[in-house]
């Protein structure tokens, strides 16, 4: 199965992807807007450019701490190579998909709204936001609980 399609094999890709996610929204927004003004492509007194400049900008920093959440959730039990396709029955795979679906339907939301000729760049950034948030719920739904968490001796066992 490609690599794309399975977690990372160490926690801390997970960190660098998320962070790497959340910069590329609002910079290659502002990149691809700033080079389609300049080559013309929106009107020269228009006011409607800074408005997904700004939104994209409030997506990020809203994006932080519930990406932050989601992680703390996901890492604690980690389980590496594990396929981000598979769905089992469970509370996790249920708590997951309610936890994760707000940041699914942004991504998809801004990916569909991007998706067009002269702002590509844009809509592929978003594309990694969903790929993302596919991994963040591959993550909670693999997570077991402790088996020694409700023993009388403060969960030592």
């Amino acid at each position: 199965m490609p690599m794309i399609a399975r977690t990372p094999r160490h926690k801390v890709w997970i960190f660098v992807y998320a962070l790497a996610v959340l910069g590329l929204i609002p910079t290659v927004t502002q990149l691809n807007v700033t080079i389609n003004y300049y080559r013309g492509v929106y009107p020269a007194n228009g006011d409607a450019i800074p408005i997904p400049i700004l939104e994209s900008r409030v997506l990020a920093l809203l994006g932080v701490p519930y990406l932050a959440l989601l992680l703390l959730l996901g890492l604690p039990r980690y389980q590496a190579e594990v396929s981000l396709l598979r769905f089992r029955r469970s509370l996790w795979e249920l708590v997951a998909v309610l936890l994760v679906s707000p940041g699914l339907i942004v991504g998809g939301v801004w990916f569909l709204y991007w998706l067009d000729v002269n702002h590509l760049p844009i809509a592929l950034v978003y594309l990694l936001l969903l790929h993302l948030m596919l991994l963040v719920r591959t993550m909670i739904s693999n997570k077991r609980p402790d088996p020694n968490w409700f023993a009388d001796d403060g969960g030592r066992a």
